[in-house]
């Protein structure tokens, strides 16, 4: 059985999460391929190596133009289901965007198809969150397990304005707070449960 372990101790992100994932050996391209289907030719995809504090590393970000609409949870599940991502992909990345769509409706006292999506339902993060769980499919990845995400601390601006960090959506997912007076965590890769152990995710 191949087992995937994340070890956020200094944050997560969906740059950070593809570029591991290009690191373990999964192939650009398929990236490439889905970008391509799901912008249509509106996205595009920057692939390079850096380094971070002396050690090298893959960083994947996704290069799309700034976006003015919201999205409700059913278009980001249609958008989705649209594409030619295999189909436990599709279902694992649905499940992450209804995880949020919650943890959004709880804080805001709505239900979760009523809740409009900012960032998170931001075009980046669609590639983001269906990227990842097409990546870990392809690497043929049967369980995926998480240690406790750093989320930093101090104040982020947001959509409904400046927030604490961790932000209220962030504080209904069981996740640390960490050290760090920075921000660790991207909003949308908050989605997988963790505890002070090594939490199946």
């Amino acid at each position: 059985m191949r087992v995937l372990v994340f070890d956020p101790f200094s944050g997560v992100s969906g740059d950070m999460t593809l570029g591991a994932l290009v690191d373990l050996g999964l192939a650009p391209r398929l990236l490439e391929d889905l970008v391509a289907e799901l912008g249509q030719g509106r996205i595009g995809l920057r692939i390079r190596r850096v380094q971070r504090r002396g050690i090298a590393c893959t960083k994947v970000d996704v290069e799309a133009p700034p976006e003015t609409g919201h999205r409700h949870l059913g278009d980001v599940l249609r958008w989705i289901e649209a594409t030619s991502a295999p189909p436990r992909a599709k279902e694992r990345a649905a499940a992450v965007f209804q995880r949020l769509a919650e943890a959004e409706a709880a804080v805001h006292g709505t239900t979760p198809d009523r809740v409009h999506f900012h960032e998170v339902g931001a075009i980046d993060a669609v590639v983001d969150i269906l990227g990842a769980c097409t990546g870990i499919e392809a690497l043929g990845v049967e369980r995926v397990y998480t240690r406790p995400v750093a989320l930093g601390r101090g104040w982020t601006t947001m959509e409904h304005g400046t927030f604490p960090v961790p932000p209220p959506a962030v504080r209904r997912r069981r996740t640390a707070p960490g050290t760090s007076r920075w921000r660790l965590a991207a909003p949308a890769r908050r989605s997988r449960p963790a505890d002070r152990r090594c939490s199946r995710a």
